[in-house]
C-alpha cells in the first residue's frame, strides 16, 4: 500500500493534473472530455487517489435513478500500480454507492485489456460482451446486496 494515499471527493481544482492522468490513458479510456470530468466532479461523482498532494489515480462514475451505479473510468498512474491505489478507490467507490442504497456497479471494460482481472479479483462477475467502438467489451457486474450478504453472514 502506498503510504500517504488517501483517497477522496475530486474537487475543479484537481482537473488539470486529473485531466492529464486520463489523457495519458487514452488507449484504455478512449477521450475524456474535460467538460464531462467537471461534470462529475460538481455532481460530487468522482474520487481521487491523493499521494502525497499528487493525484495517482481517480474512479469516476453515473449513478442511475433505478440503483445501478455506471462506472465509466479507473485510471492509476503506471507508477502506483499493483500499490493498493485502485483497490481504494473501488473500495471508496463501494462506500459511496451502499450509502446511497445502490443495488449494483456495472462497468464495460475493453475484453483485451488487464484490468478485467482486477474486477473479477475483486468480485465482479463477468455478464457478457458488448460490441464497442473499437473493440469488443467485457461487461461487468458487481452485486452490492450480494456483498453485503458475504460479508455480514445474513440474507436480505
Amino acid at each position: 500500500m502506498t503510504s500517504g494515499l488517501r483517497v477522496r471527493e475530486g474537487t475543479l481544482a484537481d482537473l488539470p493534473e486529473l485531466k492529464r492522468l486520463v489523457d495519458s490513458h487514452r488507449d484504455e479510456l478512449g477521450f475524456v472530455p474535460r467538460p464531462a470530468l467537471a461534470a462529475t466532479i460538481k455532481r460530487g461523482w468522482l474520487l481521487v487517489a491523493d499521494v502525497d498532494g499528487g493525484i495517482a489515480g481517480a474512479v469516476n462514475w453515473w449513478a442511475r435513478k433505478d440503483g445501478v451505479v455506471v462506472l465509466y473510468n479507473l485510471v492509476v498512474s503506471p507508477m502506483a500500480r499493483n500499490q493498493g491505489v485502485g483497490r481504494s478507490l473501488l473500495q471508496g467507490l463501494i462506500g459511496w454507492a451502499q450509502a446511497r442504497e445502490a443495488r449494483k456497479i456495472i462497468l464495460k471494460c475493453p475484453e483485451e485489456l488487464v484490468a478485467n482481472g482486477f474486477y473479477e479479483r475483486f468480485g465482479f462477475r463477468l455478464r457478457g460482451h458488448e460490441p464497442g467502438k473499437r473493440r469488443r467489451l467485457n461487461v461487468w457486474e458487481l452485486d452490492l446486496r450480494e456483498l453485503i450478504q458475504a460479508v455480514m453472514g445474513v440474507s436480505l
